[in-house]
């Protein structure tokens, strides 16, 4: 538990000081017309993020390969989202990036003296996996701490998915993710005093994959009799991002919009239109994750693949139908986007052309 209370400590202590970094580096999300806030907000607090995750890193029980891994990672997340966040950096390259990472870090987790289809197998999920949970956490950050909690939530997941299959690596990148996600929090429930922006998002969907990946790994290494109920069990805990990231992909190519502009049409946007507050958007979204992370935890402990496939299953279908439930309830009109929106200044700066950190 060290390397939680480290990351989320030192992520805790650190968020002021970004925020004070982002206002004197011009760095202030102003309201838009593709942004849910209505406030001016310091934008780039995930530096504090970077920060809490490298130390919590630094103490866990990690060997030498995956600390090589989690640091190179952390800071090539980091400087690119930073990049992002201060100049925009175009989709193409963001996720060139990204995937040159993902086939890194797969490279370096699975490697052995002699390549076998196993190690191949994870170089090629983990070019996926990357750039998927980096822009899926990328995405959720559209309402104030959603992007903290539900990565606290995939964090501590993973990590008593790591402890049942006794992968204690696993575990302790799990509760790094967990104690940095805690820690942002802890200054930005509802209304969020400053947000993360990509600089901040980004390391924590690398945290989430890198978690992933090593419960991967570790399945693989040693002809493990669990290892497809533990294959199963993992994207139990990160299904509300993949579900928000679906739906937004879907009912966009509907509308004819391109999937890449940002716009206030997340899960998180709906269920305010729909009449929660930011606080309960929030608990409601986190309950939810909570729960279906919990499933993959009794999915993998299980150690049974028909048992870990039916619950699984029935996560996918629950998180599927309450999105499809919540598009239809809920459609978005872009003629009447500002609708339901908090009140706040009404100057709008122009739109971006490509998504990012959505808050802001």
């Amino acid at each position: 538990m060290v390397e939680f209370l480290v990351a989320m400590l030192v992520t805790a202590a650190l968020v002021p000081a970004s925020a004070v970094v982002s206002r004197r580096w011009g760095a202030v999300a102003t309201p838009r017309a593709d942004r849910w806030s209505r406030r001016s907000v310091p934008r780039i607090g995930g530096l504090a993020i970077t920060a809490g995750m490298l130390a919590g890193a630094a103490v866990g029980p990690l060997t030498a390969r995956v600390l090589v891994v989690a640091f190179v990672g952390i800071l090539v997340m980091a400087a690119l989202g930073l990049a992002d966040d201060l100049r925009s950096v175009p989709p193409v390259a963001r996720l060139l990036v990204q995937g040159m990472l993902g086939a890194g870090v797969g490279t370096l987790l699975a490697w052995r003296p002699e390549l076998t289809s196993g190690v191949l197998l994870v170089v090629a999920l983990s070019t996926i996996t990357v750039p998927l949970l980096a822009n899926a956490t990328n995405l959720v950050d559209n309402a104030d701490g959603l992007a903290a909690s539900l990565s606290a939530v995939s964090g501590l997941a993973l990590a008593a998915i790591g402890a049942v299959a006794g992968l204690p690596e696993a575990s302790a990148v799990g509760l790094v993710l967990a104690g940095a996600g805690v820690g942002f929090l802890l200054h930005n429930r509802p209304p969020a005093g400053v947000f993360m922006g990509d600089v901040g998002s980004l390391p924590l969907g690398l945290g989430v994959a890198v978690a992933t990946l090593l419960v991967v790994v570790g399945a693989l290494d040693g002809g493990r009799a669990d290892a497809p109920a533990l294959l199963i069990a993992v994207p139990a805990a990160w299904a509300f991002q993949l579900g928000d990231l679906a739906m937004v992909l879907v009912t966009r190519l509907r509308r004819g919009v391109s999937p890449l502009r940002g716009n206030v049409d997340h899960t998180s946007h709906r269920l305010m239109r729909a009449g929660l507050g930011p606080r309960a958007t929030l608990s409601v979204l986190s309950a939810l994750a909570l729960a279906a992370g919990s499933i993959g935890v009794v999915a993998a402990a299980s150690r049974q693949p028909a048992v870990a496939l039916m619950l699984v299953i029935g996560v996918a279908l629950g998180v599927a139908a309450f999105e499809v439930l919540l598009a239809r309830s809920v459609p978005f009109d872009e003629a009447h986007a500002d609708v339901a929106r908090p009140r706040g200044p009404t100057r709008r700066a122009p739109r971006r052309p490509t998504e990012g950190s959505e808050q802001g």
